[in-house]
């Protein structure tokens, strides 16, 4: 079975743990392809889809985007970041749907089945006003994927228990910061230590996977991977 993985950073596991790599382990016999790209957005990611041919086709389809049209870090370096940054952000739920529903539509035919997931967590406690926005954000992409009619993959409901008993506020506020943690820290032993020192542990910034949060993605990610392929098998 061929499989795709649409998405940001998280999906391209470049800062942080490739939760795709992790996957791959699991099923040697599928092939998997990234297609994550550092600091996509929604409208971002439908433009690079509509100028880039998706193909060969795939059977499966994961699409996991919209964590960063969600802006949670008000800081000077963050605006000036933001306001060089070619990656446009939907300006509002309205922006977003119509965004959301255009990248859609273009894999469509690229991908036999699509899931669309809810988004990952802004920092590791839930209750933040920022992950209150994204539980919103969340909730919208399930009624596009209903009203679509494409599978939906509540990823945060599964995380949110995980991310209840870590509940670390930590979240990096510097884009130079932010910046040598992409660059310092490639190897999972230094991932887990900062992880730590930060009080976090299924990121390692606050928003970027740890080796930990990786694992936990990937055995997400693996059994629903698993219970699609018994429904496809199963007779109708």
């Amino acid at each position: 079975m061929r499989i795709s993985f649409v998405g940001d950073s998280i999906t391209e596991g470049f800062p942080g743990t490739s939760y795709v790599d992790r996957i791959q382990q699991a099923f040697p016999q599928h092939t998997l392809i990234n297609l994550g790209r550092h600091n996509d957005t929604v409208l971002s990611l439908y433009r690079r889809l509509r100028s880039t041919p998706l193909a060969p086709p795939v059977d499966l389809c994961f699409l996991w985007i919209g964590v960063n049209d969600t802006i949670c870090r008000d800081t000077p370096t963050y605006r000036l970041a933001n306001r060089l940054a070619p990656q446009q952000k939907a300006r509002d739920d309205t922006s977003f749907e119509v965004a959301y529903r255009q990248v859609l539509a273009l894999l469509a035919p690229y991908s036999e089945q699509v899931v669309a997931l809810t988004l990952p967590f802004k920092g590791e406690n839930p209750a933040s006003a920022c992950n209150r926005e994204l539980d919103a954000r969340s909730q919208l992409i399930a009624r596009i994927a209903r009203d679509s009619g494409v599978a939906l993959f509540d990823i945060r409901a599964h995380l949110r228990p995980h991310f209840e008993a870590s509940a670390g506020d930590y979240l990096v506020q510097s884009a130079a910061q932010a910046l040598l943690d992409a660059f310092l820290l490639r190897s999972d032993e230094a991932l887990t230590r900062i992880a730590a020192r930060r009080g976090l542990h299924l990121t390692f910034d606050g928003l970027h996977l740890s080796p930990a949060g990786a694992d936990l993605a990937a055995h997400l990610f693996a059994d629903h991977i698993r219970m699609l392929e018994n429904a496809n098998r199963t007779p109708a």
